[in-house]
């Protein structure tokens, strides 16, 4: 019970806009996967694994189709496009059960980012 209660709260701390901001920033290729200086003792790297660029970037993607796809009224979707999306989402979870499984600092330093940048 205290748990889903804990959970609870922390879900509500993430934010579409503060998660496309840490992953477009320097986790992503807008970075090229260069860590910000003052949080590299916590990656323990300059720069991340490509599998988790490649979660970030794919986060950036797929917020940004979202947006056009809530706000664009003269945007248009093919069958295609949103295949190709639901794949990049998929191979995004791939590469994260990659990060996680590494089981360096590197996945609890992007998430601890996901709550306090």
């Amino acid at each position: 019970m205290a748990r889903a209660a804990q959970r609870a709260i922390l879900q509500r701390t993430f934010t579409h806009a503060r998660i496309r901001k840490v992953c477009g920033s320097w986790w992503g290729t807008e970075q090229r996967g260069t860590v910000a200086e003052d949080w590299r003792p916590a990656v323990g790297a300059p720069t991340v694994s490509a599998d988790l660029q490649l979660v970030a970037d794919a986060v950036v993607e797929i917020q940004e189709a979202r947006h056009d796809a809530d706000y664009d009224v003269g945007g248009n979707f093919t069958r295609q496009d949103v295949l190709e999306l639901v794949r990049r989402a998929e191979r995004a979870f791939e590469a994260w059960a990659r990060v996680e499984a590494t089981g360096g600092a590197e996945p609890g330093a992007f998430l601890l980012a996901l709550l306090v940048w």
